[in-house]
């Protein structure tokens, strides 16, 4: 009789683990046909794809607002000043490495 409950119980246990593996692959079908059906009610791949590479043509504002920053920032008045006493036009607005060395040097 003991011999028998434990046959018994095994079996069970084999049933179960069975019944536990036969949901997960009717599980595993029915979300490949709702994919197969999605996919073949919406867009094609090659559809997608075109979408993809119009989004990878297109500007990234982000970038462009950092372009524009640069550009407002290098035309502010200090900016233009600060170029033209680079070049040599009117007064320094900063005190270069160069100009404190050369006034050192004077010094001497």
């Amino acid at each position: 009789m003991r011999l028998s409950v434990e046959q018994a119980h095994r079996r069970i246990i084999d049933l179960d683990q069975g019944m536990i593996s036969a949901r997960a692959i009717d599980a595993e079908r029915k979300a490949q046909s709702r994919l197969n059906r999605s996919i073949g009610r919406t867009t094609s791949i090659n559809e997608a794809e075109e979408l993809l590479a119009r989004i990878k043509e297109s500007s990234d504002p982000f970038e462009e607002a950092g372009i524009l920053d640069e550009i407002d920032g290098e035309l502010r008045h200090e900016a233009i000043r600060e170029h033209l006493a680079e070049a040599g036009h009117g007064p320094a607005t900063k005190v270069r490495a160069e100009d404190v060395l050369a006034r050192l040097k004077s010094l001497n």
